[in-house]
Formats: C-alpha cells, structure tokens, sequence
C-alpha cells in the first residue's frame, strides 16, 4: 500500500496592487463595470436628458392658458403671460365687419366685464351675437384690446331636454 503526500503548504506574502504582476481582484459579489457599459450607462443618461429638455420645451411653448375677462384686465396669473386664451359670449351689437377683419366684445357672464377683440381671418359660420366664443392671442393693455389669432365659436345645442312627464306622455 503506498500513500501518496499532499505536497507542503507554503506560505507566501500578499501581493499588493504596487507590486508589479499583481492584480487585485474586487471582493466577491461586487459588479465592476467595463468601460463599455459605463460608455452605454452615460449615452443613456444623455439620451434621457436631451428627451426631457425636448418634451418641457415644447409644451411651455405650446402650452396657453384659459383666462376670464375679469383676470384678462387685471393682468395678474395667467393674464401676464402672451399668449393666453379668453372665453366668452359675443355681446349683441358689438360686431363690426371689414372685410376679412372682425371687431366684437367679450363678456364673461358671471362679472358682466367686457373685452374688445379684433381678429383677422376667416370667420366661423356660426358666429354672431350671443354665440360662445374661444380667441387665442395676447391682450394688448396699452389700448385696451385682445388681439386674437385664433377665433373658435362653440357650436349651441340644438337638443334639449324634455319634462319627464311630456317624455311619458309621448311613449
């Protein structure tokens, strides 16, 4: 029977990264990127930033506020800003017509104050007195009046409701 000898353990000093030939490994468990994943890691960041700025930029430039007549005149909020977007009903005899330009009053219906718009271009059919209207564009203060760019006129319902007892009445 013959047994064969684990050869002897020897002790050797630890090798340090100044050592030259060594290589320190880092400890077990811990990811240590390559540099093509810190390079892929940093295009993405970019990527995500320069998507970021792109989105804020585009909405701060095409975002417009709603504002009253009431908040319009007092210039403060949203009225400061120029662009902004006035809601209103067209006030009865206030509509004058030259050529493709329109000049008509604004009233807000809760305060009862009135805005002057003039606008320049193709007008809705539906417009006329007492009809809804939505005008984008800027409120110049020094004369008083809303330059529109844009004029919408809500359409008026032309359903309405019947009395719940005429709706039996009739079936």
């Amino acid at each position: 029977m013959t047994t064969e000898q684990a050869p002897p353990l020897t002790i050797s000093p630890q090798r340090t990264a100044g050592d030259p030939g060594a290589s320190v490994e880092p400890p077990a468990g811990r990811w240590r990127p390559s540099s093509a994943a810190a390079k892929l890691l940093v295009c993405g960041v970019l990527i995500a930033s320069a998507l970021v700025y792109l989105v804020s930029t585009a909405m701060s430039t095409t975002m417009v506020y709603y504002v009253t007549a009431p908040e319009l005149k007092s210039g403060t909020g949203a009225a400061a800003r120029d662009q902004v977007r006035l809601a209103g009903w067209v006030v009865g005899p206030s509509v004058e017509r030259q050529g493709n330009s329109l000049r008509f009053a604004v009233t807000d219906l809760v305060s009862g104050e009135q805005v002057l718009v003039t606008y320049k271009g193709v007008v809705p059919d539906i417009f006329g007195d007492g009809i809804e209207v939505i005008v984008d564009g800027r409120y110049a203060r020094e004369r008083e009046v809303f330059e529109a760019t844009t004029l919408l006129a809500k359409c008026p319902s032309k359903f309405e409701g019947q009395e719940p007892a005429a709706a039996a009445a009739q079936s």
